[in-house]
C-alpha cells in the first residue's frame, strides 16, 4: 500500500489542524519551530511532527507536509474561511496537488461543529466527557469536493459564510 493512501486520514486532518497561520521557522542551528496567532495550533503541528508527518513549508497558496519515509506531499490551498467570534469555526479548501483531490476541512468549536456534521451520538457524548474533565475541545470535519460544489461554496462564501458539511 503506498505511503499516500497509508496517510490519507492523517493528511486532510493535519492540514485542516495546520492550515490557519502557522508558518514554518528555520532557526540558524538548521531546526524548525513554528509561529502561529494560537498556541493551539503550535501545539497540534508541534504533536503531529511527533508522530511523523511534518509541516515543512505554508504560505497563503500551499501547504508542503513531509512523510515519515521523508518524501513529501503538497497541497494548494484554494480558499480559506477565517475564525469568526460568530462562527467559532475556520475552515480551508485545499487540492492534492498529486491527486487532484479537493477537500474542505473545516474545525471549531464542538457545539457549533456537532450542528454542522452529520449527527452522531459518539461525538456529543466524548465532548461532553472532555468538557466535564475541564478540557477544552476541537471537533474537525472533511468533505470532499467536486468542482461544482467548489464552485458553489466560493459562491456562497462572496455571499456570507453560513454552509456547513451536512451531507
Amino acid at each position: 500500500m503506498s505511503q499516500r493512501k497509508l496517510l490519507a486520514p492523517w493528511l486532510t486532518s493535519f492540514a485542516a489542524k495546520n492550515a490557519f497561520q502557522v508558518t514554518t521557522v528555520t532557526n540558524d542551528d538548521g531546526s524548525v519551530t513554528y509561529q502561529a496567532s494560537s498556541p493551539d495550533e503550535v501545539a497540534i503541528v508541534t504533536w503531529t511532527a511527533s508522530v511523523g508527518l511534518t509541516l515543512v513549508f505554508r504560505d497563503r497558496k500551499r501547504i508542503e507536509l513531509q512523510t515519515p519515509n521523508g518524501s513529501r506531499l503538497n497541497f494548494d490551498i484554494l480558499d480559506i474561511f477565517p475564525f469568526t467570534s460568530e462562527s467559532k469555526r475556520m475552515g480551508i479548501v485545499v487540492r492534492d496537488t498529486q491527486t487532484g483531490d479537493i477537500t474542505f476541512l473545516q474545525k471549531g468549536a464542538d457545539v457549533v461543529m456537532a450542528k454542522i456534521v452529520q449527527r452522531n451520538d459518539w461525538l456529543e457524548e466524548e465532548t461532553a466527557n472532555m468538557a466535564r474533565e475541564g478540557l477544552r475541545t476541537l471537533v474537525m470535519a472533511r468533505k470532499r469536493l467536486g468542482n461544482t460544489i467548489l464552485q458553489i461554496l466560493i459562491m456562497r462564501r462572496a455571499l456570507s459564510w453560513k454552509g456547513g458539511m451536512r451531507q
